[in-house]
């Protein structure tokens, strides 16, 4: 796994250092995140810090938060962002891009987010679960 990291780091910093892209953003982060969901790892965005320290080039993130992805989901769907529901575990990827989107949104506490993370949140989230089941429950009412 690190070896293809590496290697794939050394690729996109080559590219973007000898001019191949010639866009002023590059889109090639899907997540910026720095830690990973336990902490006990590092998540994407410390790849890209590496990446745009190395070349000068800013990666363009696509995925969430950006709403970017939420937006083609709903175009494809053909669904305006007030039918959608977007569901998440995490505060500042899923429910933060759900809401840059527009959609309405529920945080299920089962994963990594925890009540007192959603308490503070602003803008709160539109529905806080305990499980997936209970929005399942929910729905068929």
């Amino acid at each position: 796994m690190r070896k293809w990291a590496t290697t794939c780091a050394a690729l996109l910093l080559a590219a973007a250092s000898s001019g191949a892209w010639a866009a002023e953003e590059v889109k090639i982060g899907v997540m910026s995140d720095m830690a990973g969901p336990d902490s006990d790892m590092s998540g994407a965005g410390s790849v890209l810090a590496f990446i745009e320290a190395g070349s000068g080039v800013k990666p363009g993130i696509t995925g969430k938060p950006q709403p970017f992805m939420f937006n083609l989901a709903l175009q494809r769907m053909g669904l305006a962002p007030e039918e959608v529901l977007a569901v998440g575990d995490r505060l500042d990827t899923d429910i933060l891009g759900g809401q840059r989107a527009g959609c309405r949104t529920a945080v299920v506490l089962s994963g990594v987010a925890t009540q007192q993370e959603v308490d503070a949140w602003f803008p709160a989230p539109d529905l806080v679960i305990d499980n997936l089941s209970d929005l399942v429950s929910m729905m068929q009412v």
